[in-house]
C-alpha cells in the first residue's frame, strides 16, 4: 500500500504547488501519520455509534478493532526480586497482568499504597494488584517472580524504499529495510488526507477519491499509448 500513498501524495503535492517530497521527507511524515492514526483508534471506537465527522467516512468497529489486534503482544516477564518488572520494549499500551489464571487489578499508585498497606484487604497470589509507571511493573504479593502480560506494540514505522535509476527514486520493495504499513487498505484515504494536512493541505475523503479515480484513467491512457 506504501506505493500506492507514495504516488498519490506526489501527485497531490504537485496539483497544489508543493513540488516533489524526498523519499525520506515521504518516510518521516508517514511514521508520524500511522503513530497518530493509531492513537486514535481507541477513542474512534468509543466514538463509533455517533461520529461521523464531515469529509470522513465511518470506519466499522471490526476494521479497528482488528487493526489493534494486529499490534497485542503477549509475553512472561521475569524479576529476581520485588522490584518492578521490566516494561516491555516499544509498548503502545498494556492492556492486562495476570499472575498464573489470575488478572492483576492495575490501580492507580495512591490507591496501590492503600491497599498494600491496608490491614483488611492485603494482596495475594489470588487477588494480586498492581500499579505502572515508568520504572516499569509494580505487583504484590512482592514474592511473585513471574507474570504474563498482554499489550499493545509500536507500529512499525513504514518506510518507501527506492533504486536510483537516471537520477530518479523507482519503488524498490526488495529492500531488506522496506516496510508498509501496519494500517490495512481501509485506511488509504485517511492517510492521505493526514499526509496532506500535515503539508497544509485541507483535503477531504470525497476529493481524495475523485484525485485517485482521475490517477488511474491517467495510467491506463499511459499503457493504452505504449
Amino acid at each position: 500500500m506504501i506505493d500506492n500513498v507514495y504516488k498519490v501524495v506526489q501527485v497531490l503535492l504537485n496539483k497544489n504547488g508543493y513540488g516533489v517530497i524526498t523519499p525520506d521527507e515521504f518516510n518521516n511524515v508517514c511514521a508520524i501519520v500511522q503513530a497518530k492514526i493509531f492513537s486514535n483508534i481507541p477513542n474512534d471506537l468509543r466514538l463509533i455509534q455517533n461520529r461521523k465527522i464531515q469529509g470522513y467516512s465511518t470506519m466499522t468497529r471490526s476494521v479497528l478493532e482488528q487493526t489493534l489486534y494486529k499490534l497485542s503482544v503477549t509475553e512472561d516477564l521475569e524479576r529476581v526480586d520485588d522490584t518492578p518488572f521490566p516494561f516491555p520494549v516499544k509498548t503502545l499500551k498494556v492492556d492486562s497482568v495476570y499472575v498464573g489464571d489470575n488478572m492483576v487489578s492495575l490501580l492507580p499508585p495512591d490507591q496501590f499504597r492503600r491497599v498494600v498497606t491496608s490491614k483488611y484487604c492485603k494482596p495475594s497470589t489470588k487477588l494480586p494488584v498492581g500499579f505502572i509507571d515508568e520504572d516499569g511493573i509494580s505487583v504484590y504479593p512482592g514474592d511473585i517472580k513471574t507474570i504474563e502480560v498482554t499489550y499493545k506494540r509500536n507500529p512499525r514505522n513504514p518506510k518507501w524504499t527506492y533504486k536510483n535509476i537516471n537520477g530518479k527514486p523507482v519503488f524498490n520493495p526488495l529492500d531488506k529495510t522496506y516496510q508498509d504499513f501496519e494500517l490495512s487498505e481501509h485506511f488509504l484515504d485517511k492517510i492521505v488526507v493526514e499526509i496532506a494536512f500535515y503539508f497544509g493541505i485541507h483535503l477531504r475523503e470525497m476529493d481524495l477519491a475523485q484525485l485517485i479515480a482521475q490517477r488511474q484513467v491517467n495510467e491506463e491512457q499511459k499503457d493504452n499509448m505504449l
